[in-house]
């Protein structure tokens, strides 16, 4: 895999041997980012533009190296921390969407046949069930994910598909014991369920967080005779809904 510096320190200009497989690896520096600053992304996107240019025969760019930890990544400032408040989301999934949003933007400028991929290597404190939810196909629909040790299951070939809810509804609780009692699972946003359901033989869905969109698609995954199943906890005899 090669690497090209595309931070603000770089002035764009690589080595022009190309990868003999195809595969880069874009280093944009970032430590703190804005992902609202118009200056800052206009940079940045030079910077793929760039690149694009040079390689143009690229086949995979990983865009990103991530951990999980998105609270720390994007620079909350007071407008984004009012805006995180009213939507009702925690700070950790507020800032996975801005950060997600921000490299989409970015991936549009890679050359057309390549693939736009992140390294996740979630940090091992972090729950399990919100990192699931952070790297769901709502936030990485169109990047592959490239797992270091034991990848989450938010993609593959299980028969069981657990649903994911809309964010502001998610509840780690509920999540986190559900994750217990079906090891082989694969975890999809519930407004993604008929796109992943075809070698699916049941969805099992938390009923007290699970959205309109998420009720008709279940409704047309019993249609075509699949089984549905109520997840259930059973440790508390009440939940909050939160990470």
């Amino acid at each position: 895999m090669k690497l090209c510096d595309t931070s603000s320190e770089s002035d764009l200009v690589w080595d022009e041997n190309p990868d003999p497989e195809g595969k880069y690896c874009l280093d944009f520096g970032w430590e703190k980012l804005n992902p609202l600053d118009e200056a800052i992304f206009h940079r940045d996107y030079l910077a793929v533009e760039a690149f694009s240019k040079a390689f143009p025969n690229a086949q995979r760019v990983v865009m990103a190296h991530l951990n999980g930890d998105f609270a720390s990544l994007i620079d909350l400032n007071e407008d984004l921390g009012r805006r995180c408040k009213e939507e009702g989301l925690s700070p950790e999934i507020f800032c996975a969407q801005l950060f997600s949003d921000y490299l989409h933007r970015l991936a549009s400028a890679l050359p057309e046949e390549a693939i736009p991929a992140v390294v996740v290597d979630p940090k091992k404190e972090m729950n399990r069930a919100l990192l699931i939810l952070l790297f769901s196909r709502r936030r990485f629909e169109h990047f592959q994910l490239l797992f270091e040790g034991k990848p989450l299951p938010v993609e593959g070939e299980a028969s069981t598909i657990l649903s994911l809810p809309q964010d502001n509804r998610f509840d780690s609780t509920f999540f986190t014991q559900i994750l217990e009692d079906y090891p082989s699972v694969k975890c999809i946003p519930e407004e993604f369920l008929n796109e992943h359901w075809d070698e699916a033989s049941e969805i099992v869905y938390d009923p007290e967080t699970l959205g309109e969109l998420g009720e008709r698609m279940l409704l047309g995954f019993e249609a075509a005779g699949g089984i549905t199943k109520k997840g259930q906890v059973k440790t508390q005899p009440f939940r909050s809904r939160g990470i």
